[in-house]
């Protein structure tokens, strides 16, 4: 299972959903009352577009790792793909749902420290997972003016199956 990241990550992405995205949801609602009494609207606004936006993000990373299965990464290159959207990827997610909820467990004059730090870690993975889809786009694009590249390989396969 662990074997193949690009197998196991989509998998792995739907399950890590449920703890910051679908639990943050229900714990939101569980404590609606007590919570939306004590949490200033910013705050309450930080959690809602903070929960769309890593459920938007996490279903980018599922779609990056079929993406990298269907072209055909093999070998260290797709283990190091993989995993590296796979750890980048929930180390972000993770500081998010931190930060979203940062309000119920620091008080407000000392969450300065806590929200460097996880702004530091949402930069990081989700910038390295960036860098990580231009390395792909850049090997595509070089891979399209080879005489016998993938993008030929795909083409011929296309028309072969148009042909059939």
């Amino acid at each position: 299972m662990l074997h193949d990241p690009l197998r196991f990550g989509p998998l792995w992405q739907m399950v890590y959903m449920n703890f910051v995205v679908s639990g943050v949801g229900i714990f939101m609602a569980i404590k609606l009352r007590t919570i939306m009494r004590v949490m200033p609207w910013r705050e309450e606004r930080i959690t809602l577009t903070g929960h769309w936006h890593i459920l938007s993000a996490i279903i980018a990373t599922i779609i990056l790792l079929y993406y990298g299965d269907m072209v055909g990464l093999k070998g260290k290159i797709r283990q190091w793909y993989g995993w590296s959207i796979i750890v980048l990827s929930n180390i972000a997610f993770a500081a998010v749902t931190v930060f979203e909820l940062k309000s119920l467990f620091v008080s407000e004059a000392e969450q300065q420290p806590l929200v460097n730090l996880l702004m530091i870690l949402t930069d990081i993975g989700l910038g390295m997972i960036l860098v990580i889809l231009a390395m792909l786009l850049i090997w595509r694009l070089v891979d399209l003016f080879k005489e016998r590249g993938r993008w030929r390989e795909e083409q011929e396969h296309e028309l072969n199956q148009e042909v059939k």
